[in-house]
């Protein structure tokens, strides 16, 4: 039997594969000991590398300056409230993204409590009980003021009913006489008693109600309803004051009467209780608010969005509706779901800005119509909800009805405020619409007689123009003559037109799709530089309309300095709106140019100017083919004067050459791009904002909101970079491919 010998196995075989095995074991451990430092590493210090043309995953810029400006004074706490398990989650992650940008920002802290859990029902309870610690002085101030005009109420009750009203019905029996006169004193001084005794149980039960709310405040709240007990107490006592006035001006009439000498003595002390309350009543006015209370309130509703602000500043809520699920509202009036991310960013933002100043800028709109048209101007209510949301207040001037501005006291009680006036140009051919309103020359003449008195008193204004049917009647348009005056030339006899033509056939439109000229485009003299004006930093690039514009140019011997903010192309070959500048038309007329016999068109409405059987055509020698100084027409612009050492923001301007720029159907109106619902033309709003911010002096919140990257956004391409690309498709690829043949035949021998 033949038997088979293992084969042998060498020693150094196996003592190799033992150390390939060790080696493979200690590569792997190394593997997860780095994989673990990494991720703790990631854990501590983390940034985000954003790839996507929104800008998903940052902030917007304006929103990071924000932060920078309230920052400083301390660190910023946001807490979302909510029961997770009552809104969708896909949009309550949407919002925790958001939260986790801004807790990555610098000194912010962000965090969620779901309510619907136990431990969130104790972070609540504990979130409540903080900020009633943050503004406990404040709170003793209200709680001892409160006590006080409670004490001054009860006592004043007493002395109506005990003193006061006894004292009028004994003035009445002894008053002699039976004449007409003495009658009627006789039953006035009767009712006044009765509706004394009536006031005082009023005044007496106020105050006990004050009383009972600091004594005894209710368990489940964990501060007393101060502002409720404030108003009630302030309430009564203020309708005290107002009969005790009424009751001394009787009195001295009374005294008049024989036999009614004790009326004066009456009057005095009606008078003497009328000062007592109305000083307590003005110290309770004079509160600091307690914004503790208001979101105390808010907090009681279970759900809820806070920013607190660092001491010292304020604290503000948010509808947790608005935030989870907001809601786009178009300018036809449909509604729409709007962008989860994009409004999360926005209201956070505008929350934070909110708390941490004091000088948010006050917006005057001023116009020369003969009544109010601030609340009936519903087509403005876009750009309203916006400076709302950024806690910029809108006041009403008619500069046909009051040749001063308002007062702005109620607003700005210590004048701490910037105002800006923005003002909105009338329709000069307009006639009067009754008989108590104006025509359109005498609006424009009123509005211009304001805009001179703003300019010569260096307020921050921010014009809007319409073209003006006075120049071809041989005046100075009223609007535009003031800013003549500072070498601003206004071109309001001849708005821009423009023809878009195809093979079968042409039309004149009146609105213009551009952008902002980006920093570093060469200016054309005597503008400044482009990179140097603040505006442009946020208006970049964006979609922008304008309706009717209106070409501005400075004059070489301008007192002011001026950069333009929107700029449409003159030459007729290379436009700003892809389907529009097709090149001139035949006979050489220019695709853009200043028309003068636009009246017809104006009076047209939008629907029917294709019907128009003689639209307007350009006519040489009396219609502006380019601008005088050869570069593109300026139809918007910002102005500063040279000597504003003193206040920063005296005497700046910003000219836009279109009058409903910031209207809700140019600014507000929306299209869905990707499944994203976003502004058709963002850069309406960004430079209403800019423009209002740069003209308040508030230079360091200038910067694109969140609102401005809704939409993907391509830089257009100048000639030199098209140029570039072109060769290195047709060059540079062969190039490139011969250049590696070479180094692979050098490399192989």
């Amino acid at each position: 039997m033949t038997t088979t010998t293992p084969p042998h196995r060498s020693p150094h075989r196996s003592h190799r594969r033992l150390a390939e095995t060790a080696a493979s074991f200690a590569v792997l451990l190394l593997a997860l000991v780095a994989a673990g430092v990494v991720v703790a590493v990631g854990d501590r210090f983390h940034a985000r590398a954003d790839v996507t043309t929104t800008g998903e995953q940052q902030l917007a810029p304006r929103t990071l300056a924000v932060l920078d400006q309230v920052a400083a004074l301390g660190e910023i706490e946001i807490v979302v409230a909510v029961d997770s398990s009552a809104v969708e989650p896909w949009s309550r992650q949407t919002v925790l993204d958001v939260l986790d940008l801004f807790g990555n920002a610098g000194n912010v802290r962000a965090a969620e409590i779901d309510i619907g859990s136990a431990d969130g029902q104790a972070r609540y309870t504990r979130l409540l009980q903080r900020l009633v610690d943050r503004e406990q002085a404040g709170i003793d101030q209200h709680v001892e003021t409160i006590a006080a005009a409670s004490a001054l109420t009860a006592e004043t009750a007493r002395a109506l009913e005990q003193q006061l009203a006894p004292a009028l019905n004994a003035l009445g029996t002894a008053l002699p006489g039976t004449d007409a006169n003495t009658r009627a004193a006789r039953s006035g001084l009767d009712q006044w008693a009765a509706l004394f005794r009536v006031g005082s149980r009023q005044l007496a039960e106020a105050a006990a109600r004050a009383g009972r709310a600091l004594t005894e405040p209710d368990p489940s709240f964990p501060i007393p309803p101060l502002d409720d007990v404030e108003t009630a107490l302030r309430n009564a006592m203020l309708q005290r004051t107002t009969e005790l006035e009424a009751l001394a001006g009787d009195l001295d009439e009374v005294a008049a009467l024989e036999g009614a000498a004790a009326a004066s003595a009456l009057a005095d002390r009606a008078r003497t209780l009328r000062d007592q309350l109305a000083r307590e009543a003005d110290a309770l006015t004079r509160l600091p608010r307690l914004d503790v209370l208001r979101v105390a309130k808010a907090l009681g509703a279970a759900e809820v969005a806070l920013v607190i602000g660092p001491p010292g500043t304020g604290v503000t809520g948010i509808d947790i509706r608005t935030l989870y699920e907001p809601t786009i509202v178009a300018a036809d009036g449909t509604r729409t779901m709007g962008d989860v991310r994009l409004r999360a960013e926005e209201l956070l933002a505008s929350a934070v800005s909110s708390v941490g100043s004091t000088a948010r800028p006050i917006v005057v709109l001023t116009h020369g119509e003969s009544r109010p048209i601030l609340e009936a101007a519903s087509f403005f209510s876009g750009i309203r909800n916006r400076l709302s949301q950024r806690g910029i207040d809108v006041a009403e001037w008619a500069a046909s009805r009051d040749a001063e501005p308002p007062t702005l006291t109620d607003l700005d009680p210590d004048g701490l405020r910037p105002v800006v006036y923005l003002v909105l140009s009338p329709d000069s051919s307009a006639s009067a619409r009754n008989e108590d309103d104006l025509p359109g020359p005498e609006r424009a003449n009123a509005l211009g007689r304001a805009v001179s008195l703003l300019l010569a008193r260096r307020e921050p204004v921010l014009i809007s123009l319409n073209p003006s049917v006075l120049p071809s009647y041989g005046e100075r348009d009223p609007i535009a003559a003031p800013l003549a005056d500072l070498g601003i030339i206004a071109g309001t006899a001849t708005p821009l037109l423009r023809r878009v033509a195809d093979t079968r056939s042409s039309r004149v439109l009146t609105e213009f799709a551009l952008r902002a000229p980006a920093p570093g485009d060469a200016p054309h003299a005597p503008h400044a530089p482009h990179s140097a004006h603040a505006i442009l930093e946020a208006t970049r690039n964006l979609p922008t309309a304008l309706s009717w514009p209106i070409p501005l140019t400075t004059a070489p011997d301008a007192t002011v300095t001026t950069t333009p903010l929107l700029t449409i192309d003159a030459d007729p070959h290379v436009g700003n709106d892809t389907d529009t500048h097709a090149g001139s038309d035949v006979g050489g007329d220019p695709a853009i140019w200043g028309e003068s016999q636009w009246l017809r068109l104006w009076q047209t409405p939008a629907e029917q100017r294709q019907l128009l059987p003689d639209p307007p055509r350009f006519d040489e020698g009396v219609d502006r083919r380019v601008p005088a100084d050869g570069g593109p027409w300026v139809v918007a612009l910002a102005a500063t004067r040279p000597d504003q050492a003193e206040n920063a923001r005296s005497g700046r301007i910003v000219v836009v050459g279109s009058n409903a720029w910031f209207a809700d159907p140019l600014a507000f109106a929306y299209e869905t791009t990707d499944g994203r619902v976003a502004l058709r033309t963002p850069g309406n709003a960004e430079l209403f904002e800019a423009a209002i911010l740069w003209l308040a002096g508030q230079d360091e919140l200038i910067a694109a909101s969140a609102s401005a990257r809704a939409r993907p956004l391509i830089k257009p391409l100048d000639p030199g970079t098209l140029t570039a690309l072109r060769w290195a498709l047709v060059a540079g690829l062969p190039l490139l491919t011969l250049g590696l043949g070479i180094v692979w035949r050098i490399v192989r021998g």
